[in-house]
């Protein structure tokens, strides 16, 4: 069907003009037309007010709505009221946005936790070279953490306690091969390649972390292969991320001998004798706001 336009003589003069709204039958009685007033509202007078279903409810004589009316509680569609402590009631508030934004700079945001209860064998046999030395490295299977940080800026205080022993094929392993352990970091962005964090390269040494902490003093190579190493150390990294993308770190450790193997809870001799010692390794990596 075709529109046709209206030409304004085809509208009766019976019909009400917007010039002729004043003239309009107006009040607050039945079958009246109610008009704004001078402040462009409606009068409350006019408004079927009360607090029964249906009616408007009007603010009290301190411009507020009493909370008796107000369907208040902790469920879904309920507005959350203020306890008798004037505290917020138990909630879920995982939706919350730019809470983390109001934290101060230092404020831990996170905490992941990589606990590793098992022996792990770690045969560190990648060489790398560092000014015409040779160096044999690898990282340890299943000692890592990730990430997903709350937000982009953060920087990561890495904690890392390990137990363990340095040994080659046979038992007896030289005390001095142990005196060359050193700990290094990978870091990994969103499943990328990994990055080392250590110290810099310096000549042919060792470029590590941290070493071992024990005295070999007066110890023979048979009684070394006994004692359970150590080494605890901390690490401040800035990675370079952006928003949603994970960061894993991974500990890894390198020595100056080929053929030897990183055992990671147990010592190198490991006999099931009461004397032999076996123990937990962990790795802590705790976001922290920073800029």
């Amino acid at each position: 069907m075709a529109i046709t336009r209206i030409h304004p003589d085809m509208i009766s003069p019976t019909v009400v003009k917007t010039t002729d709204k004043a003239g309009a039958d107006s009040g607050g009685t039945s079958g009246k037309v109610v008009q704004l007033n001078s402040s462009n509202k409606i009068a409350t007078g006019y408004l079927d007010t009360g607090t029964t279903n249906g009616k408007v409810v009007l603010a009290d004589g301190t411009n507020k709505i009493a909370t008796s009316l107000i369907d208040t509680g902790t469920e879904a569609s309920k507005i959350v009221q203020l306890d008798g402590s004037s505290k917020l009631p138990a909630v879920d508030g995982s939706q919350l946005t730019s809470i983390i934004e109001a934290l101060p700079i230092g404020m831990p945001l996170q905490i992941q936790t990589t606990q590793i209860t098992s022996t792990v064998t770690t045969a560190l046999s990648s060489s790398v070279t560092k000014d015409s030395e040779t160096l044999y490295e690898n990282v340890i299977a299943g000692y890592e953490t990730t990430v997903t940080p709350k937000r982009t800026g953060s920087k990561f205080l890495v904690e890392v306690s390990w137990n363990g022993g340095l040994g080659n094929s046979t038992p007896n392993s030289p005390y001095a091969d142990n005196a060359t352990l050193g700990f290094y970091l990978t870091q990994s962005i969103a499943g990328g390649s990994a990055t080392y964090l250590q110290t810099a390269d310096d000549g042919k040494r060792n470029p590590a972390i941290s070493g071992v902490h024990i005295s070999f003093a007066g110890h023979s190579a048979e009684s070394i292969d006994e004692y359970l190493l150590g080494s605890h150390f901390t690490y401040l990294a800035s990675p370079s991320y952006t928003a949603g993308q994970t960061v894993k770190f991974q500990l890894g450790a390198r020595v100056h001998t080929a053929s030897l193997t990183l055992q990671t809870n147990r010592t190198v001799d490991d006999t099931d004798q009461g004397e032999t010692v076996r123990a937990i390794s962990l790795m802590n990596v705790t976001e922290v706001r920073y800029a």
